[in-house]
């Protein structure tokens, strides 16, 4: 259980290392904001990334909990696209690239 919690701490840290400079790089405007300020842009969704990163990553200790899991990621990207905080892009590749964080934290 120790291994476990520190890959998901692994994975919250290299999410933010990956995401962050992401935001930067594309600038791209959130749906509800009219004025930005550095490091409020949309493109990746950080909790779609950090959700499916960490449920990546525990349903490789627990199989039966893939599909609630995934489930569970799922539902954050659409309670984004909800409030408004994101569009449908940002949301799609927060989960794709958490997935791949996911599993390249597994590779280590």
């Amino acid at each position: 259980m120790v291994k476990l919690t520190l890959l998901a701490f692994i994975g919250c840290i290299l999410t933010l290392l990956i995401n962050l400079p992401l935001k930067s790089l594309f600038k791209t405007k959130r749906p509800r904001m009219d004025k930005y300020q550095e490091m409020e842009y949309g493109f990746p969704s950080f909790h779609t990334h950090v959700a499916f990163t960490i449920v990546t990553i525990y349903s490789f200790y627990f199989r039966l909990l893939f599909i609630p899991s995934f489930g569970f990621a799922t539902f954050v990207g659409i309670s984004r696209l909800m409030t408004k905080s994101h569009n449908f892009i940002d949301v799609i590749f927060g989960s794709i690239f958490g997935v791949l964080t996911g599993i390249a934290i597994l590779l280590i």
